[in-house]
């Protein structure tokens, strides 16, 4: 018996009653159990599936021409939260996850790769701070992750900021924040870094069958204890390398171009109600040209059809997990969360930026960089889909990752879980939620105190119930503002001014209200301000290692040329 129930039986003996002890136990734990229902639902398992760089239109269940249908099914079978939100950057995103604090206070307000010696741009989640699998440790949960960590530095897994440091029992997957699928090179398993993998190996595959085998082995070795799993893939982020087989399944798919398929998009999310009718969805990108303008076409059509690709391996990749869960039993006791890091990404890779990239640093492979003359998706090739396809993505929103509208930090949201959310088919909750109620939600399930999180549970949306009003949500990201309240959402580029949008009316933030609601626009920066002084925001890109050394060398470069060509003009003058 639990510890409630042993308080509640106590309380009932001291009293004056004429009911038999036996009697009166079990009314008080039939009182409990009335009084709060979660409590008589056995703590479930949960398995977090995060996609890398998903536009939020990339899935059927959400408009796309991509077949997903372990997916869909699971947003059919489950609830589909249709205002979710993340950070506009992968890094950032994973600490609040784990942590269930905005990434400033976690550590990670940039990426792994950029980080400082300033306390909220460490580069890691500070290790004094506890992580998921650290709290449900303490509870009897074994965690288990697969996938993308980019939450340490020095991409070391046997560093202090590793999986296996910060409470996972097991790992394998890739440390770096961009990979190749083919052969990568910051694999790891557990504590140790592994060498090449050779031919036949592909990242997508081998994170799911990883993650089957965490399953299979804790249902055999830990049978009475809860699991929380982490499956953390890496597509469709570049590079575009796709298996052969599931790039000749788009053969055809998208000769239309980026204009009519994002047409084609928009009507899809109107048939499924996730698009108002009246609301008007954001056009092309202005630095996308028209589709009849494009040059490279053929290629520009591979780059899209090997991006289809990753997304469609990865649902596969799903329901090889879906099966194992089935096959072991605890399908109906799982809860299932998936969603993306960020936004589609819009990123180019001039080849010319390979040699800045390994000036810096940075690792970088020798195929690396968008090249016409290379056919997207194979081991040869390390290539991104550009920014015509990633406003294809994130449709029939403005924006790409990396920025603050909507485009970048919306995310659909599946939530599945048989024995703990009511079956209604095609259930959906407009409730705005943030990757930092994550953890809060989780750490409710699995009854353990949340007390000291950012986030705030969402399991009363679980239950059948939205929110009334939730909490002001606040970003910060390469000096991007943002804060949403209630429906108002008020943005700021960076070295921009304050925009506001009424999301209940205006969800693709095309009329700017900043003129006519001077007020309420005051009273929402106001707030991020407070926000951003609290857990220590500091300018962009000031913030980064030598920034400001490189700028002032920059700046003395410029001002030395500067004064040559003066001086040369004089003298041509004087001759």
């Amino acid at each position: 018996m639990s510890g409630a129930p042993r308080r509640a039986c106590g309380s009932l003996r001291k009293g004056r009653s004429t009911v038999k002890p036996i009697e009166r136990c079990a009314l008080a734990l039939l009182l409990i159990l009335a009084a709060d229902p979660a409590s008589a639902a056995p703590r479930p398992n949960v398995v977090v599936l995060l996609a890398d760089d998903l536009g939020f239109s990339d899935l059927g269940a959400t408009g796309s021409e991509i077949h997903t249908p372990q997916l869909d099914a699971l947003a059919r079978d489950g609830l589909l939260f249709t205002r979710f939100y993340v950070t506009p950057r992968c890094s950032p995103t994973r600490a609040s996850l784990l942590t269930g604090l905005h990434p400033h206070a976690a550590g990670v307000g940039h990426l792994a790769s950029t980080a400082t010696a300033h306390r909220a741009y460490r580069g890691a989640i500070h290790r004094e701070v506890a992580t998921l699998p650290e709290r449900l440790g303490g509870a009897g949960y074994r965690s288990y992750m697969a996938g993308k960590w980019h939450l340490d530095p020095e991409n070391d897994p046997a560093s202090p900021d590793a999986p296996l440091a910060r409470g996972f029992a097991r790992y394998f997957g890739v440390m770096r924040g961009a990979d190749d699928l083919y052969h990568p090179e910051s694999l790891a398993r557990d504590e140790r870094s592994l060498p090449d993998p050779g031919e036949g190996f592909y990242l997508t595959d081998a994170l799911a069958e990883s993650a089957v085998a965490f399953v299979r082995d804790h249902r055999r070795d830990y049978p009475g204890d809860p699991f929380f799993l982490y499956l953390a893939f890496t597509a469709p982020h570049w590079p575009m390398q796709a298996l052969a087989a599931d790039v000749e399944r788009y053969a055809g798919r998208y000769r239309l171009g980026w204009d009519a398929l994002r047409d084609r998009r928009h009507r899809r999310l109107r048939e499924l109600e996730l698009l108002p009718a009246g609301v008007a969805p954001a056009g092309r990108d202005p630095r996308v040209p028209a589709w009849e303008e494009v040059d490279q076409g053929e290629w520009q059509r591979a780059r899209m059809r090997a991006y289809a690709a990753m997304v469609h391996r990865m649902d596969r990749a799903v329901r090889t997990l879906m099966d194992a869960l089935v096959e072991t039993g605890v399908r109906d006791d799982t809860l299932i969360l998936f969603f993306s890091d960020n936004g589609a990404c819009a990123e180019e890779l001039p080849p010319w930026t390979g040699a800045l990239r390994r000036a810096f640093g940075l690792w970088t492979p020798h195929h690396y960089g968008d090249d016409p003359a290379l056919e997207p998706g194979g081991p040869e090739s390390f290539q991104a889909y550009g920014r015509g396809w990633s406003n294809l993505s994130n449709t029939p929103f403005r924006g790409h990752k990396s920025g603050l509208y909507e485009g970048g930090i919306a995310s659909p949201l599946i939530a599945h879980w048989p024995a703990g959310i009511a079956r209604r088919e095609g259930a959906r909750s407009a409730s705005p939620v943030h990757v930092v109620d994550v953890a809060a939600t989780v750490l409710e399930l699995a009854g353990v105190p949340d007390a000291g999180l950012d986030g705030v549970s969402f399991g009363d949306v679980l239950g059948g119930r939205e929110r009334a009003r939730p909490r002001p949500m606040v970003w910060e990201h390469e000096g991007w503002r943002a804060v949403r309240d209630g429906d108002l959402k008020a943005v700021a580029p960076w070295r921009g001014d304050w925009e506001l949008y009424d999301l209940a009316a205006d969800p693709t933030e095309q009329r700017d209200l900043a003129a006519e609601r001077p007020r309420e626009l005051a009273r929402l920066a106001t707030h991020w301000q407070a926000w951003a002084d609290e857990v220590g925001v500091r300018a962009w890109p000031w913030i980064l290692p030598g920034a400001r050394a490189l700028a002032g060398a920059a700046g003395s470069f410029v001002s030395v040329v500067a004064l040559a060509a003066v001086l040369l003009v004089r003298r041509a003058r004087r001759r």
